[in-house]
């Protein structure tokens, strides 16, 4: 989000409803922001949230979408590459 940007969850689902979004990602730097809570405020406003973070993978920041394990399991590319696989973990 831009500095003029609203800066909670649910202030940024309002705003971004109102200038017509229908999906939103939060991806705060080493940190998901996601929660059934959110998921329940972005629909009652007609959005979809999808789960997302910008991870610190081996110094460089990567967006990651849909994720199930902890960011912590998540700090190399072969890390990301077998998680992604199927069965993987």
């Amino acid at each position: 989000m831009s500095p003029a940007s609203p800066t909670t969850p649910t202030a940024s689902s309002t705003a971004r409803r109102a200038k017509g979004y229908d999906v939103l990602s939060i991806t705060n730097h080493d940190l998901c922001t996601f929660s059934e809570r959110l998921v329940d405020y972005a629909a009652d406003r007609g959005i979809v949230l999808i789960q997302g973070a910008e991870a610190t993978i081996e110094g460089r920041h990567v967006l990651i979408y849909n994720f199930d394990v902890s960011l912590s399991m998540l700090r190399t590319f072969a890390d990301l590459r077998r998680y992604k696989t199927p069965n993987g973990w």
